[in-house]
């Protein structure tokens, strides 16, 4: 699961070691390189041996890092798992008889997701311990932070769930410690996958959303991609398939572009769990067998035994018996192979249901059986994990009192530095009189800026004013044709009425009367004319302080209401827009708003605007009663229509996806210039 792509957090170290130091790491990347050669067939890995056998040898390129070996190594690390663990376990020897401390975690660390990779386990655990025990000694928060992060990914996977959350918590700590924002991110992600896994998809989003605020930022593509699955998988647990087809896709799309195989195929699988929660089997077969042809090109056991798992609850769900039985036995035949016996598990399970259809139900016991025998195993080797953990939480224990210790000891220090500090200040102090002289050169530069600064200032006023003008006067022409087309013939009307009640002398006065009302009837009609377009008109905010500030206002005036939950989430929105940019788009939100409002009985609005470099997208979800798409083409209004238009002036797509008691997901995605606040 999560771990298997915490490699890449190993590849963000720098080093600072001395001269001797570099030369090792050089030799050191020289003889992965080479090895690298020999796995390819090449002669060149004859050399491997020349160097370990004569420790010198000339560098042939004085500027390879120890980064570049890493680089290398993740770029075979799913191809070839057992091929990366030589390499490593190579390194690794050469690291610890140089006293390479950090570069021995790194490499523990590297081995352990060697093994995860190939769905063992508990070997990868032992490695990830040894590198844990490393870390808290050596006292290298970030690889501390990698380490549980990496063991907490595998007791997810295991289900163990409490250890789980413990090691991740544990992470986000050290990663705090260690200043890693990023990271931080990586282990709040890892928490909204262990949230999925125990079906708490509130708590998951939350975690995943502060995930993708950041990787968003950071243009993390791989995190994005992890991130964007874990939110589908929310969303289909919440029978929510629309937004769980919309990430889904985003994350087969970056999966696609970064050459992710092993994402794609999780990617291509979840979303054949959405078609087969849709009933939309040919598409949910498509797509099991789309993830385990990739499953079979990278020679990933689970990823192919899932996908049979997948095919066979298909089948089974739609009672194709035989065909359910033929996969779920392949299945087994992939996952026998390999030692996760927790996917053994599920398949036995799945054996057992398929023959109770049948009938045969001495088959059907004897699988149950077979589960009940993993289920403790399982069991056995969660109390040889609890083992560990126990372990790792003494030397947790001991590391905090040496911590304290030191604690106390920069205490005493702080107390002598204060000392230190009092004479330089009285040293400075006889400085400062000097310094004095050039006070008056200094006060001159400050008030050049300061004049420079109010005339930015006044250029930039201006040009506010003449943008605040533009605007009104677009604003006023649309409020006048408003009022000539609505309000108009309303007070047209008015007037003949009138104007018949004082030619007219002959109408009773029961006549009279009901001329009266008809009046009294339009007025009303024209007050509440005038009260919609008032409503309507985009809000002083919006000219002020832009797009983003109105749009907060009109959510926090539709929460004031307490008839809608509105929620409301903004990535990156630092597009400079122009006046009727900016007016299209407020308005255009708000006739979609309104049209929840009045017509799709909703109580829950979700609002999504998200920028990156080429366009923006404006999503907006409710719970309504949806309607039929046909509807819209023999639709009366026209505000719909107007909203459709208003989009495609600026160049951008309009989406719509809805249907009777389903809700409506609204998109608005607009092409943006390259021109940042």
């Amino acid at each position: 699961m999560i771990c298997k792509n915490n490699f890449s957090n190993f590849a963000l170290v720098q080093f600072n070691f001395e001269c001797m130091r570099s030369l090792i790491q050089l030799l050191l990347t020289i003889v992965i390189l080479l090895f690298i050669c020999n796995e390819e067939g090449h002669s060149c890995g004859r050399d491997l041996f020349k160097i370990e056998q004569n420790d010198t040898f000339n560098l042939p390129n004085p500027e390879i890092s120890m980064d570049s070996l890493l680089q290398t190594l993740s770029a075979i690390i799913y191809l070839k798992p057992d091929t990366t663990r030589q390499m490593a376990t190579k390194a690794l020897d050469i690291a610890t008889k140089n006293q390479m401390t950090e570069w021995e975690i790194i490499l523990l660390n590297l081995i352990g997701v060697t093994y995860s990779v190939q769905s063992n386990y508990y070997k990868a655990l032992e490695y990830f311990h040894l590198a844990l025990n490393s870390s808290l000694r050596s006292n290298f928060p970030e690889r501390t932070g990698d380490t549980y992060n990496n063991i907490g990914s595998i007791n997810l996977y295991l289900r163990e769930n409490k250890d789980a959350i413990e090691n991740y918590l544990e992470a986000v700590k050290y990663y705090e410690l260690a200043g890693k924002t990023n990271k931080v991110a990586i282990a709040h992600g890892n928490i909204g996958a262990l949230c999925n896994e125990l079906n708490n998809t509130e708590k998951s989003l939350f975690h995943l959303r502060k995930s993708m605020e950041v990787f968003l930022k950071t243009n993390d593509s791989i995190r994005l991609c992890e991130t964007f699955y874990q939110i589908g998988i929310a969303y289909l647990k919440n029978n929510k398939q629309d937004s769980a087809m919309y990430y889904v896709d985003n994350s087969i799309s970056i999966a696609k572009k970064m050459q992710n195989l092993y994402n794609l195929s999780v990617s291509y699988k979840l979303k054949a769990d959405i078609y087969m929660s849709l009933d939309r089997i040919e598409e949910s077969i498509e797509f099991y067998n789309k993830s385990k042809i990739i499953g079979e090109k990278i020679q990933n056991n689970s990823l192919i035994g899932n996908a049979y798992i997948g095919l066979a609850n298909t089948y089974l769900k739609h009672n194709y018996y035989s065909k359910s039985l033929t996969n779920a036995n392949l299945a087994l035949s992939i996952i026998d192979t390999s030692i996760d016996v927790k996917e053994r598990l599920d398949v036995y399970i799945l054996l057992s249901k398929i023959y109770e259809e049948l009938g045969e139900y001495d088959k059907s016991l004897k699988y149950n059986k077979l589960a009940y025998k993993i289920d403790k195993e399982i069991y056995d080797q969660a109390k040889l994990h609890q083992i560990y953990n126990m372990e790792i939480m003494q030397l947790s224990k001991y590391k905090e009192i040496h911590r304290r210790d030191i604690e106390r000891q920069t205490l005493v220090l702080s107390r002598r530095n204060f000392i230190i500090l009092f004479l330089i200040i009285l040293s400075l102090s006889i400085i400062l009189i000097a310094v004095l002289t050039y006070y008056f050169y200094i006060n001159k530069i400050k008030q050049n800026q300061k004049i420079r600064m109010n005339e930015a200032l006044i250029r930039y006023t201006k040009e506010k004013s003449k943008a605040a003008l533009e605007a009104e006067l677009q604003e006023r022409k649309r409020l006048g044709i408003e009022l000539h087309d609505g309000v108009g013939p309303l007070l047209s009307l008015i007037r003949m009425n009138i104007t018949a009640l004082l030619t007219k002398k002959h109408f009773s006065d029961e006549r009279k009367s009901n001329i009266l009302l008809n009046t009294l009837d339009t007025t009303n009609e024209v007050l509440k004319e005038l009260k919609q377009i008032s409503h309507n008109m985009a809000p002083v905010i919006l000219i002020e302080k832009g797009f983003e500030a109105a749009i907060k206002t009109l959510v926090s005036k539709l929460n004031e209401t307490n008839n809608f939950s509105v929620y409301l989430e903004i990535f990156n929105l630092n597009y400079i827009m122009e006046p009727y940019f900016e007016h299209a788009l407020y308005r255009s939100t708000l006739e979609i708003i309104n049209n929840i409002i009045w017509h799709a009985n909703a109580t829950e609005i979700n609002i999504q605007i998200i920028q990156n470099n080429e366009d923006l997208t404006i999503m907006i979800e409710d719970n309504g009663v949806g309607f039929d798409t046909k509807q819209l083409e023999n639709a009366k209004g026209l505000g719909l229509k107007n909203t459709i238009s208003r989009i495609e002036n600026l160049n951008g797509q309009f989406f719509l996806d809805t249907k009777k008691g389903k809700g409506t997901i609204v998109t608005m995605i607009i092409p943006i210039k390259q021109n940042k606040k």
